[in-house]
């Protein structure tokens, strides 16, 4: 970033008080599951901050694929949180791996809360810079989020016309077993789930070196081969709010954690987390739509259409 690294910023976020992370938002929406966690499974989340599209295919129905489309000086990292930048993802083909309990659940066309679209044509992976395999996930979550107003938040053929939010960031959810000794792995890179009790959180985050000024949307339609009339966001939405957070949705993520560093910095200390944020340029705040994550939502394979 300009004038804070990366790391002295989320270490920043870190040390606020925990009470000003989560007021007033930590009232605003009942936890999704609040239940205690059973003795013989743990949690994690895997969370993903950055232009990615997620692929499913009908005829690999157990999986889901993250693919990370090349972004100007976008780089992309994989670890801990505020650890993330121990393992670069950059060209590699990684593999999410564990003992995992129960059977996910494959996108639905109906979904609102996320897009999901059609992919008609064959992807063009050379213009992915890294991609992830994972086992379905019980649920995906969308947290940081656009709110859709009256317009349509999506245009274009394959727009979903139900679609209620853009999430910014998403929460993959898995339960696994310890019990069996074998924690989570992400494979080709160093990243294993901590021995600790509790949630565990895997950070997949894509950032810019620099200042996220490139069009990650447009990215996402050169990796899928559609142009601007296929899909696209409304233009009504360049200038828009982001929030109120869905704190405490998830078990186990922490505000700070659902944040990218386009939000913290340059407009932090003064919009915390947990509080809506506009992304007018005008405010320097460099949250058009266009590069923020989770715009793209998951993407059907070939063989749904």
């Amino acid at each position: 970033m300009v004038s804070q690294t990366r790391r002295s910023v989320l270490k920043t976020l870190t040390g606020l008080p925990i009470l000003a992370l989560l007021d007033p938002v930590s009232r605003a929406l009942p936890a999704e599951d609040e239940a205690a966690a059973s003795p013989d499974s743990a949690r994690l989340n895997v969370l993903f901050h950055g232009v990615f599209v997620y692929m499913f295919d009908p005829a690999d129905s157990k999986f889901i694929t993250a693919y990370a489309p090349a972004v100007g000086d976008h780089t992309y990292w994989a670890g801990n949180w505020q650890q993330e930048d121990e393992n670069d993802l950059n060209q590699k083909s990684c593999e999410l791996k564990g003992d995992f309990i129960g059977q996910g659940v494959a996108p639905n066309p109906k979904e609102e809360n996320y897009p999901v679209i059609k992919c008609t044509n064959p992807l063009v992976t050379s213009k992915a810079v890294c991609q992830i395999r994972m086992p379905l996930p019980q649920k995906i979550v969308g947290l940081r989020r656009i709110n859709r107003g009256i317009k349509p938040l999506l245009t274009g053929e394959y727009a979903p016309s139900a679609l209620k939010h853009l999430p910014l960031t998403y929460a993959f959810v898995y339960k696994y077993d310890p019990s069996k000794g074998a924690r989570p792995v992400l494979t080709n890179t160093a990243w294993k789930a901590p021995r600790r009790p509790g949630t565990v959180n895997l950070h997949i985050r894509a950032e810019s070196q620099v200042a996220p000024m490139e069009n990650g949307f447009d990215a996402i339609r050169d990796f899928l081969g559609y142009d601007d009339s296929e899909i696209n966001i409304a233009p009504e939405y360049a200038n828009c709010v982001i929030g109120p957070d869905l704190i405490p949705r998830v078990r186990g993520i922490k505000p700070q954690e659902e944040y990218s560093l386009a939000e913290m910095y340059p407009n932090h200390p003064v919009h915390l987390p947990g509080y809506p944020q506009t992304c007018d340029k005008k405010e320097g705040i460099l949250l058009a739509p266009a590069n923020c994550s989770g715009i793209h939502g998951i993407l059907k394979g070939n063989a749904a259409t």
